[in-house]
């Protein structure tokens, strides 16, 4: 060592801050480009419950969205240029495709009521019947 030679006592924070900017770059790599710049053709899939419908848009509290890596969420979507379905309304559960526009904003492509449940052959209960429990005979009684 020489005199006038800079001495590092501690390159902790330097080493930590190198770290952070290579895992913030590899982070950003990874992530899907914006909307916008996929074009405004891809569409995405999800299903949701309608909280309101206005002249030119919907909100849906929707569950996770996998193709655009979203939780599940409360937003607002421009209405399809069609228009909504006579059988859609608030509180109902729906399955819907959005797509980006131009704008960075969605749009439903298409809506439709959801099935709550589907009915399994034989499942009296989910097409509407009425059940009862068999009938015992009473103790003592010939069956």
């Amino acid at each position: 060592m020489e005199a006038g030679q800079k001495v590092v006592v501690s390159g902790q924070f330097l080493v930590d801050s190198e770290a952070n900017l290579k895992a913030s770059t590899t982070r950003m790599g990874e992530m899907p480009a914006p909307a916008a710049e996929q074009g405004t053709q891809a569409g995405h899939q999800g299903e949701g419950k309608v909280e309101s419908i206005g002249k030119e848009d919907i909100t849906i509290s929707h569950d996770p969205i996998a193709s655009l890596q979203w939780g599940a969420m409360t937003m607002g979507f421009k209405l399809p240029a069609t228009g909504l379905p006579k059988d859609v309304h608030v509180g109902d559960r729906v399955a819907f495709e959005i797509r980006a526009t131009k704008d960075g904003a969605f749009e439903i492509t298409s809506i439709a009521s959801a099935k709550a449940r589907t009915a399994q052959p034989g499942d009296a209960a989910a097409k509407g019947a009425i059940t009862q429990p068999p009938k015992t005979a009473a103790p003592g009684s010939k069956p």
